[in-house]
């Protein structure tokens, strides 16, 4: 009801009883309108409270216990009822240097705040940060990430603590990143970045959790343990070494292993493979020559059979031999052997010793 004049005097009227009656009730219903607070539905367009310079900003109801707020014809906030609530949202600004805050309160002790998109809709935070751990907090809530300053990483839970996420710098493209927690506490866990080697580069354990890259003899390949400690990137490569400090039987067949001839079947002369690899590059030396017409024939064996072409020394003069263009890969539980046969009258070489490389893997 809008405020107005009911009857307009003149000079000389004569005032009834009815006239005034008339005015003053219409003085008092419009003062009880205003002082009730009561609005018309209004919309965005044109919302029941608004301003006089600024008719399409204000409050309206969108619909049965809900109100909302429109700033230049158009929605932007919305509160809606919900049934036996007790929680609600606070907004709050913020002094200087310190964040305005959106935070739940309400009856409960603990009032959690959900932020959810509609439909298949998400939530987006530009420049997000997450909240401090507190000893307080429980860090298991499942579907709960906090960062924790102590150890500077950011903790995702489901249940159980599942992911440490650390802040590092200087983190490159192919980098790992290299945690240990001998506490196995939260909080305890200490990360660095394991820098991608270059070929030819052997990972290795220092004192404590430290690991750094080596220079090694690798070739490009494979993860692969080199020894107690150490993990080379790529073919890592070594020798077998195969010797006999007491001498070959003339026209005989015998087997060299690390130390003495012996049997094929003893491990006196077996070398057992425990990874996967390539042999190559066989290189063979004896302390003497077999004599004009006589030879020494060396012949690589991977579980007795086979697999390289015998290298041969023969002669006066010659005492050493090698075979470069063989290869043959083995795999963990081969037995290598070096097989030697000795031609009749050859000279007795007192000792031999050969080498084969392995690339692993």
């Amino acid at each position: 009801m809008a405020l107005s004049r009911l009857h307009t005097w003149i000079a000389g009227e004569v005032l009834t009883a009815s006239d005034l009656n008339a005015e003053f009730n219409n003085i008092i219903d419009n003062l009880s309108f205003a002082l009730s607070g009561t609005i018309v539905d209004g919309t965005a367009a044109a919302p029941g409270l608004g301003f006089g310079s600024d008719t399409d900003t204000g409050i309206f109801r969108p619909g049965a216990n809900r109100f909302g707020i429109a700033a230049g014809g158009v929605q932007v906030f919305e509160g809606s009822a919900y049934v036996s609530g007790v929680n609600f949202v606070l907004v709050a600004p913020g002094q200087a240097g310190q964040p305005a805050l959106l935070t739940a309160t309400g009856s409960d002790t603990n009032v959690s705040l959900t932020l959810r998109g509609k439909g298949t809709g998400y939530v987006r935070a530009s420049n997000f940060v997450f909240e401090d751990f507190a000893a307080t907090q429980s860090p298991t809530i499942t579907g709960r990430a906090y960062w924790q300053s102590t150890e500077g990483s950011l903790h995702i839970s489901a249940g159980t603590l599942m992911a440490r996420v650390p802040a590092l710098t200087g983190v490159q493209t192919g980098d790992l990143i290299v945690a240990t927690n001998s506490a196995l506490v939260s909080g305890a866990t200490t990360f660095g970045r394991l820098g991608a080697g270059l070929t030819g580069s052997l990972l290795t354990v220092n004192s404590g959790p430290r690991v750094e890259w080596l220079p090694a003899t690798l070739a490009s390949g494979y993860l692969v343990a080199t020894a107690a400690n150490s993990i080379g990137w790529g073919s890592v490569r070594t020798r077998l070494p195969f010797v006999d400090v007491v001498g070959i039987g003339l026209g005989t067949t015998s087997f060299l292993g690390a130390w003495v001839a012996a049997s094929e079947t003893t491990v006196y002369a077996q070398h057992l493979i425990n990874f996967y690899g390539t042999m190559r590059n066989l290189y063979v030396m004896v302390q003497s020559a077999p004599g004009a017409g006589q030879d020494y024939k060396f012949t690589l064996r991977v579980n007795q059979a086979s697999v390289f072409s015998t290298v041969t020394i023969a002669g006066a003069t010659d005492t050493r031999g090698q075979n470069v263009t063989d290869a043959a890969a083995v795999k963990p539980g081969d037995i290598i052997t070096l097989q030697c046969t000795a031609s009749t009258t050859a000279t007795n070489t007192s000792y031999i010793n050969a080498v084969v490389e392995l690339d692993t893997p």
